[in-house]
């Protein structure tokens, strides 16, 4: 028997009667994607403006600031009159980043979103205090000089050491920072390679910096340290032998100097000092050296010992 052919048109109205009812106002609609938009990431760029503490310190304008890895590396952006930078719509949580400026040390960081920024090459944290604890900021100084890199690469000294350069300085050392004249213009008016061996001393009880600030002060940890101890020692010995010149240039002011700490600091730094040539491209080094062996044998076997030359 065969089938009206009109029942299969009542069948399709019916059935889309029923998809539309189901499909009325009450229906819920596909949700709507709202794209996930990660945070710029951004910070400051400063430079210390005072050598006893890296507290004060002050923005640095038109600093490139380079992503040197991860996806995103080759990006570059500049600082704005604030000393700030900002990567817009940065997915993670570090970036590490290269800063430069004419003028002014290249300088390679992680920098974080949520804790300090740390150097590129030596990834713990600094001791220092100051504006670098805050995430995002980093802290640049003046570019040293060539003699003094060189020194630097022989001597180690502390981690993140910086350099700012102030008319009539006179040389300075503070806690991570030291404070000159411009050293790159004329050396030997500008004794940077004494302050360098005032960082080294630092370095060896606090590589990592601090100071003061940690509730200790490092020329008493120095005097105290085996290093320490050992000048006072070829020094004692130089005296037996010797006695002092008026005129030597590592006792400067003669049989006056107590035996303080700071004397103790400051005179082995000096010495450290004329060892390196005492800066200067018109001094031949090796007169100073053959100087020194001569004229204080003791001490110069203490450096070379510590130095590891």
């Amino acid at each position: 028997m065969n089938r009206p052919r009109t029942l299969i048109p009542v069948l399709v109205l019916l059935a889309g009667t029923a998809w539309a009812t189901a499909c009325g106002d009450g229906a819920t609609e596909p949700p709507t994607v709202v794209p996930v938009v990660a945070p710029d990431f951004f910070g400051q760029v400063l430079i210390p403006v005072y050598q006893r503490s890296r507290d004060q310190s002050e923005p640095v304008e038109g600093v490139t600031v380079t992503i040197i890895a991860g996806p995103r590396s080759g990006e570059s952006v500049q600082t704005n009159l604030n000393g700030q930078y900002i990567f817009p719509e940065f997915d993670g949580d570090e970036i590490h980043i290269r800063l430069e400026k004419a003028e002014y040390e290249p300088k390679e960081v992680i920098v974080h979103r949520t804790k300090a920024t740390v150097l590129r090459n030596d990834p713990l944290p600094l001791e220092y205090g100051g504006p670098q604890d805050q995430s995002g900021n980093v802290l640049i100084g003046a570019v040293w000089p060539e003699y003094a890199r060189e020194v630097m690469e022989k001597m180690p000294t502390i981690a993140d050491l910086l350099m700012i350069i102030v008319p009539d300085g006179r040389g300075q050392y503070g806690f991570g920072v030291i404070v000159q004249n411009d050293p790159r213009a004329t050396p030997e008016s500008a004794p940077l390679l004494h302050e360098l061996c005032h960082a080294w001393q630092h370095g060896v009880v606090r590589p990592r910096g601090g100071g003061t600030g940690s509730g200790t002060d490092w020329h008493a940890e120095w005097v105290s340290s085996r290093e320490g101890l050992a000048y006072r020692e070829a020094r004692e010995a130089d005296r037996g032998e010797i006695g002092y010149n008026p005129i030597n240039v590592v006792d400067q002011t003669g049989a006056s100097w107590t035996e303080s700490q700071l004397i103790l600091v400051e005179e082995s730094a000096e010495f450290c000092n004329y060892w390196w040539g005492d800066g200067s491209d018109l001094v031949d080094i090796d007169h100073w050296r053959a100087w020194l062996r001569e004229h204080a044998p003791n001490r110069t076997q203490w450096l070379e010992r510590f130095l590891g030359l």
